[in-house]
């Protein structure tokens, strides 16, 4: 009996748990978000506009969110995978977006764990300037 008036009263506070939940999500949904009364001025002239990245900064960054967790870092590589640094635009183009190496290429390590990435096909120079500069 006494196992039972705990489960009950269990029961009863998660229902109000959940009834207090839905009375926050719908007081909520009628709080509306102040409106801008005042317009931010455009104090950025034409001549000030920021300048374009260069390609090295560009092939940095495809480096720091694509390559960086498994080659960690371009000169001296990973535990699993090779560095980079001075790589080929041939070599880049074949083993970034395909896959493969060039016939001639020798791999550094042994293994194949690298996946294609195709949608970098794009960057491939700016990752090439980065990774030779």
């Amino acid at each position: 009996m006494k196992y039972i008036v705990i489960i009950f009263i269990g029961f009863i506070l998660n229902l109000l748990f959940i009834l207090w939940l839905i009375h926050l999500a719908s007081c909520s949904a009628k709080i509306e978000a102040p409106k801008v009364l005042i317009e931010t001025p455009n104090i950025t002239k034409e001549s000030e506009e920021a300048p374009e990245p260069s390609k090295y900064d560009l092939g940095k960054k495809v480096f720091q969110q694509r390559c960086m967790g498994c080659h960690v870092n371009p000169k001296t590589g990973g535990s699993l995978c090779p560095p980079n640094y001075g790589s080929s635009l041939e070599l880049l183009r074949l083993k970034v977006l395909e896959g493969k190496y060039p016939n001639s290429y020798k791999s550094k390590k042994t293994t194949k764990i690298m996946p294609r990435f195709p949608y970098l096909s794009k960057d491939i120079e700016n990752l090439f300037e980065y990774l030779n500069n």
